[in-house]
């Protein structure tokens, strides 16, 4: 997330449309309710549940329970806040975040899960195509929805609005983490027939290897290119969840092993990095603005011009003035007689109407 003073700068409230924004209201909570119930019945009540199906086809994809249902938890409660802030926003630019950033990509996403999760419990190959085609389209439209809260200026995270970060931001990009890391790899494996028993895992070690390393730099370029801290660190916490799986442990090889701390340390550094350099950046524009300061506006630019123009013609007149206070010095002086003027008789005695009357000094 930017953290710097020029990126934390307010942006131009962008437009949106108040009936995508009204549909969004009705859509969003429904795709969650449905997403919830679909993963709750899928991992609860049907048998066999995802985790039972997950365990039949082992992969190098496979995490650890435990930390990968916390996640979905905390994926749900956060989806949970942002139902709350479809329902109850009232700012123009949260709106407009909802509609265009957000949009329909989440919802469609949330739905797309929903549908995959029955179909996994399924157990077949044509269940498995169905599903890793609805995985590949919630990938998509999560992605999209990522490229246009990450790149376009107007939506993107800042510390400026935390709750919009927290709720909207953070459950996209935690939603498109785990379907990147593990889901469509591990639903892929099982498609091409690379997951019936533990004994076909090592026909899978360098494609395993080549796939983790991959999506570690992507991730790593992403989080350096945009500081976003969500989806690095979700990445992160997602490739320790796949160590973490002791099930795989004495399965896993050296190889595996060594693509997950290389990813590990790809996105660490890129989180790093970006931070530092979102840092060093926010201190060169202080730097500039503190310099000088330029207007950012045409009503800015146009105000500056009539105070320059004020400022001119203020100058304009104390030069007149100065120029009339000279002039008039210069023709009281000529006016008033000298000592040596008034000796001779001279100067303030004359008069226009005839001869002045003077006396010497010193007689009468």
């Amino acid at each position: 997330m930017p953290s710097s003073h020029h990126e934390d700068q307010a942006h131009e409230v962008p437009s949106f449309s108040a009936k995508a924004f009204g549909r969004l209201q009705v859509l969003h909570p429904i795709s969650l309710l449905i997403l919830i119930a679909s993963l709750s019945i899928s991992t609860i009540v049907l048998k066999p549940s995802l985790d039972t199906v997950a365990r039949l086809h082992p992969t190098f994809f496979a995490p650890n329970n435990a930390w990968l249902l916390g996640y979905w938890a905390l994926l749900l409660l956060l989806q949970v806040g942002t139902a709350l802030s479809v329902a109850l926003a009232s700012g123009d630019h949260t709106k407009a975040l909802l509609t265009n950033g957000m949009g329909p990509y989440l919802p469609l996403a949330n739905l797309c899960v929903a549908i995959w999760a029955p179909l996994f419990v399924v157990n077949t190959r044509p269940a498995f195509i169905a599903g890793e085609a609805f995985l590949g389209a919630a990938l998509l439209v999560l992605l999209a929805s990522t490229l246009v809260t990450g790149v376009l200026r107007s939506y993107s995270p800042t510390w400026r609005r935390p709750v919009e970060w927290l709720l909207v931001h953070l459950p996209i990009r935690l939603f498109l983490a785990v379907l990147l890391q593990i889901d469509v790899w591990q639903q892929g494996f099982i498609l091409f027939g690379l997951a019936e028993s533990p004994h076909d895992l090592k026909q899978t070690i360098w494609p395993t290897f080549i796939i983790v390393v991959s999506t570690g730099v992507a991730a790593s370029l992403w989080t350096f290119a945009t500081t976003d801290l969500a989806t690095g660190g979700a990445s992160i916490f997602l490739q320790l969840a796949l160590l973490f799986n002791r099930r795989l442990a004495e399965h896993r090889p050296t190889e595996v092993f060594a693509a997950h701390v290389l990813s590990i340390a790809l996105i660490g550094t890129g989180l790093i990095a970006s931070v530092a350099w979102g840092h060093i950046n926010g201190q060169r524009a202080e730097e500039r603005e503190g310099r000088i300061a330029l207007p950012i506006q045409p009503h800015e630019d146009a105000a500056v011009a009539a105070a320059e123009a004020e400022a001119a013609a203020a100058e304009q007149r104390a030069a007149e003035r100065r120029e009339e206070a000279q002039r008039l010095r210069e023709e009281g002086s000529e006016d008033e007689p000298t000592p040596s003027q008034l000796e001779r008789g001279e100067g303030s005695g004359k008069s226009k109407d005839g001869p002045a009357v003077t006396r010497k000094l010193g007689h009468d």
